[in-house]
């Protein structure tokens, strides 16, 4: 079946009983035709943007059809350009086509589809090729944008060993080195039984952060105890961590995940979270896990935040919103779903879905 959509098309022949009829006889077909008298009419205004082909005589009074089509080709080596030619200038429709031209028609015609077929032929074929190369432009553009980001992801990693790199240095690093030093005095000193406790309180505490570090880099409790009780303990960690107080509640469906999905979903809820206590100025968070009826495996953040203009997704990675991007693109290779809803002053909902059988293509 024939779709026509939207065609324009632009007839150029100076003899007015022809023109008017080869005009009709398009028309009929539900195609919007401009008509003008002479290739110069055409090359003074060349906007080849409002039509989808050119329908022209060869012989002109002016300038010839021939013309006309070395003009468009100048600007366009694919848009349609179908001439029409009686039998003395066959060698010029030759030529024509040897120029680029789509095809060429005797006239007079003996039929209008005899014009409409490789007209709406070719008009398809140029749509393809525009959409086509839209296509490769997004894709180089989004290939850009991979590259920008996999730039800051390295810049964020470097930030985060570095911060861990302080940590270390500044908190478990002084407090062994105290530690050491409070043993050191006890072999020196008759009141060995003060130095030894302070000894044991510093150990003690290097101890405890020690376990939140490793608990901030990877939680053993998603390996050994599963993705539920990895985010509970997550939920308690951080609000007694940053002082703010996080609800955890699900369904208790019992429900194994594969373990990439699990660590998709447990990383999400980190970030979600961090973007919660650095940016939302909220004073309480809840996260929802749910077992949807469409086998999704569902995690909701919701803060009573401050709430923001939520952007594209397609300019995330061009804003400060890496960690948002980062648990889209991991959601789009699972087969997830990332949604992210908020208005100025009225807080934030953040969910995460993915198949019980992940991959792209469930």
């Amino acid at each position: 079946m024939r779709e026509k959509y939207g065609i324009r098309v632009l007839l150029v022949e100076d003899d007015q009983e022809s023109g008017q009829a080869l005009k009709a006889a398009i028309e009929l077909n539900d195609i919007d035709v401009t008509w003008m008298l002479s290739a110069e009419e055409v090359m003074d205004n060349m906007e080849l943007a409002k039509y989808d082909a050119i329908v022209s005589d060869i012989r002109l009074g002016g300038a010839s059809g021939v013309d006309l089509l070395s003009m468009v080709r100048k600007e366009s080596r694919d848009f349609p350009v179908i001439l029409l030619t009686a039998y003395s200038d066959i060698e010029a429709a030759i030529e024509a086509v040897k120029l680029g031209a789509n095809d060429y028609m005797m006239k007079p015609l003996d039929d209008i589809e005899t014009l409409m077929i490789p007209l709406l032929r070719a008009i398809d074929h140029y749509r393809t090729l525009l959409h086509n190369h839209e296509l490769q432009k997004k894709n180089r553009e989004y290939m850009d944008k991979l590259m920008h980001l996999g730039s800051q992801l390295v810049l964020a990693e470097e930030q985060e060993r570095r911060k861990l790199a302080l940590d270390l240095h500044d908190s478990i690093g002084q407090l062994l080195g105290a530690a050491i030093m409070q043993l050191d005095l006890v072999s020196r000193s008759e009141d060995w039984k003060k130095h030894v406790e302070n000894a044991h309180s510093q150990v003690g505490e290097a101890v405890e952060r020690t376990r939140a570090l490793a608990l901030e880099l990877s939680s053993p409790v998603l390996y050994h105890c599963g993705l539920m009780q990895a985010v509970q303990e997550l939920c308690g960690h951080m609000g007694s961590s940053y002082d703010i107080d996080i609800i955890f509640s699900s369904d208790n469906s019992k429900v194994e995940l594969p373990e990439d999905s699990s660590i998709l979903l447990y990383r999400s809820v980190r970030e979600l979270l961090m973007n919660v206590i650095k940016h939302a100025d909220a004073s309480q968070a809840t996260v929802n896990i749910s077992f949807e009826p469409e086998q999704q495996y569902k995690i909701t953040v919701e803060d009573d935040g401050k709430g923001f203009e939520v952007r594209p997704k397609e300019e995330w990675v061009h804003m400060q919103s890496l960690g948002l991007f980062s648990i889209m693109d991991r959601c789009n290779a699972l087969g997830g779903v990332f949604q992210l809803e908020s208005k100025v002053g009225e807080g934030t909902v953040a969910s995460v879905s993915v198949p019980l059988l992940s991959g792209p293509n469930n």
